[in-house]
């Protein structure tokens, strides 16, 4: 990527490669590790009930509509500071989830400043930050991962090096709207961390160059996803070295 990389190309989102895991450190290999056991405990839950992650967030709704969040209200965690909710309007998926942290997992001070002092998003106690969003397929599958422009989910905008301590933290303890499928988005989103933070990284040091002089870019219509990563056949390989075969889909 090149950080004098023209506005207008920054309309079409830049895809960043999967790193294998055998390249992390021995640390993030052992937590990488227990969250896809984790992770793959709560998916077994989901399917034997006869339901994915993605069922339970449409399970009370009348009908799904296109970007309506799922379930209503969004799943806020406030003893965390972790929030999201499902919804649709892609083209290639069923629909994503988006995840966010709020006080008190984000502080209030990490949001970024133009060279005006301006910041952007909800400020304070009403801060929330866009982690990661998770595109997942009809049958209740993670097929990849971007990061989107600040519009986009009118988040704050906080600069990558203060998010990236935050991913492993994220976490729903409660059990709304279900229990499995909270503990299957933790685990997930601990278990792809590397992942995470590569994007973060990339979708800062692809915008970075422009925000000094533009910091209008991050209301610009134009440019919505910033950085994606292709999981259809990252996710499954990174469960076979954790020692996790995945549940068949039913036909």
């Amino acid at each position: 990527m090149d950080a004098r990389e023209a506005p207008a190309r920054l309309a079409d989102p830049a895809r960043i490669a999967v790193s294998a895991p055998e390249t992390w450190s021995a640390r993030a290999q052992r937590r990488a590790r227990t969250a896809v056991k984790d992770w793959a405990l709560a998916e077994g839950a989901l399917r034997a009930a006869g339901s994915d992650v993605v069922r339970e967030m449409l399970r009370t709704a009348a009908r799904f509509v296109t970007l309506d969040h799922y379930p209503e209200g969004d799943v806020l965690d406030a003893h965390t500071g972790a929030q999201y909710y499902y919804h649709a309007h892609r083209s290639g998926e069923h629909g994503h989830f988006h995840c966010f942290a709020r006080p008190p997992l984000l502080s209030p001070e990490a949001a970024w400043q133009s060279r005006e002092g301006k910041r952007f998003g909800p400020q304070g106690d009403e801060a929330i930050a866009h982690l990661v969003a998770i595109g997942m397929d009809a049958w209740g599958r993670p097929i990849s991962l971007f990061l989107t422009n600040r519009w986009v989910t009118d988040e704050t905008w906080v600069p990558a090096h203060r998010l990236l301590p935050l991913v492993n933290r994220f976490a729903v303890t409660h059990a709304y709207p279900n229990w499995a499928a909270n503990i299957w988005l933790t685990t997930f989103i601990r278990a792809v961390q590397p992942w995470i933070v590569a994007l973060l990284r990339a979708r800062d040091a692809r915008i970075a160059a422009h925000l000094a002089a533009q910091p209008e870019l991050l209301e610009d219509r134009s440019v919505e996803v910033i950085v994606q990563m292709d999981l259809t056949t990252a996710w499954p390989a990174l469960a076979a070295w954790a020692g996790v075969e995945l549940p068949p889909i039913p036909e």
